[in-house]
């Protein structure tokens, strides 16, 4: 019996010492592009940016009445031209989920009639990782 004890003490202990030894874990957001408003006409995306910082491993979320605007990842060019490049499709469900997988900036715009002439469009900047300061991460927004 007093073995058994023992070993018992010693399970406890051994999982209080890891959960104070194991890394932070970082968790992925979920960034509503838009917040509530989500993704369409009359939004300002740049000022949306403003206080919020990508790390590699979060999720954009696009939300938008399907059929009435679409998603397109494209290069600095296309961004700048609004224009659609010929070898890509947009994604069109309306609730696109785009995960963010590599560090750098990352362009998006709506491909349909004049949306992004008339600012739907989104540019951000992914980090490869959030600094480890012991501090629980961010909630999603």
């Amino acid at each position: 019996m007093a073995l058994h004890l023992k070993m018992a003490n010693f399970s406890h202990l051994f999982l209080l010492l890891l959960t104070f030894s194991v890394p932070e874990v970082l968790a992925i957001t979920n960034y509503t592009v838009g917040d509530a408003s989500g993704w369409t006409t009359g939004v300002d995306f740049s000022s949306w940016t403003i206080a919020k910082t990508f790390f590699v491993g979060d999720n954009l979320v696009f939300k938008y009445e399907k059929g009435k605007h679409n998603l397109l990842e494209v290069d600095v060019s296309s961004f700048a031209r609004c224009a659609t490049p010929k070898d890509k499709q947009p994604m069109v469900t309306g609730n696109d989920v785009v995960p963010l997988t590599t560090p750098g900036i990352k362009w998006f715009i709506c491909t349909i009639a004049d949306h992004c002439n008339s600012g739907q469009k989104l540019v951000i900047s992914v980090e490869t990782s959030p600094p480890t300061t012991g501090q629980p991460p961010p909630t999603p927004k």
